[in-house]
């Protein structure tokens, strides 16, 4: 069921909405700024953005409350499994929890709104941004060839027009190839980021290179962000879809520069920059 939302046929319909959802967090919350602290504003919006895709909520009231469980859910997932009040896994568990109840309301009105005939018709749409941000702005030659490449996408659209999975079949710097390995017999914790650091396959492997994603790009099992095999991340499609919408309006309206180019990234499970990533406009 699962894969009837992620699947690339169902992304494929939805990159206008994405488009248009971008364009609108952008209106509101970036144009006309000189500052902006980046890592809250992106981490809202994609919550925002899976939320309208995926359940149809644009409540926002609701939207925040579920964000507020999440990010405290998200900090227990790969804690220890210690159920002691004030333990992130504790704190992670009630979060999960206070979610299904927010969700269960949630269908449980809309059984009532259906029966009433009364609901509106839901939206069947589907679907790191912080990271690309800091990325290119460390890597300024990277940066002007995604812009070159994003103009001339911009140039091939008709006045008004949305984007769709065609202007996206040939931006080639974000693809990545996957592939795993998996032994019914062992049970292991792969540290995902650790192939990218192995200098047989990567000789400069603190740098940036774009040309290793060209052509046949990286070898089997030395580039997978999202897992591979049958435990691949389901929102593989989604998150390419999704950061390359974001990436095409982003290069398009705005130039950015980093408040503190030394700023550090911290893991709790996921990247987090120490100062939220301010960035001037």
């Amino acid at each position: 069921m699962l894969m009837s939302f992620f699947n690339p046929e169902a992304l494929m319909r939805s990159v206008g909405v994405i488009d248009e959802v971008t364009m609108g967090h952008l209106r509101t919350h970036w144009e006309g700024k000189y500052y902006l602290e980046a890592y809250s504003t992106l981490k809202q919006h994609t919550f925002d953005l899976s939320c309208w895709l995926f359940m149809s909520i644009t409540d926002p009231q609701l939207v925040s409350r579920l964000a507020d469980h999440f990010h405290v859910f998200l900090k227990g997932v790969v804690d220890l499994p210690l159920k002691v009040p004030g333990t992130n896994f504790y704190q992670s568990k009630k979060a999960a929890d206070s979610i299904r109840k927010e969700l269960q309301m949630l269908v449980k009105r809309r059984q009532t709104e259906l029966e009433k005939k009364t609901a509106s018709s839901a939206r069947h749409h589907v679907a790191p941004d912080l990271l690309i941000i800091k990325y290119l702005s460390e890597l300024p030659h990277v940066l002007e060839k995604v812009i070159a490449e994003q103009r001339e996408i911009a140039a091939s659209k008709g006045r008004g027009e949305l984007l769709h999975w065609g202007f996206m079949e040939d931006e080639i710097l974000l693809e990545c190839h996957l592939g795993s390995h998996e032994d019914d017999c062992a049970s292991i914790w792969f540290f995902l980021r650790g192939p990218d650091r192995d200098p047989n396959y990567y000789p400069r492997t603190l740098t940036f290179d774009e040309s290793r994603f060209e052509g046949s790009g990286p070898a089997p099992n030395m580039y997978i962000p999202f897992g591979g095999g049958l435990r691949m991340c389901l929102g593989l499609e989604f998150t390419r879809a999704e950061l390359l919408v974001f990436l095409h309006n982003l290069v398009n309206q705005f130039h950015w520069s980093l408040v503190n180019p030394d700023e550090k990234i911290i893991y709790e499970p996921m990247p987090k920059p120490v100062e939220g990533l301010p960035i001037r406009l």
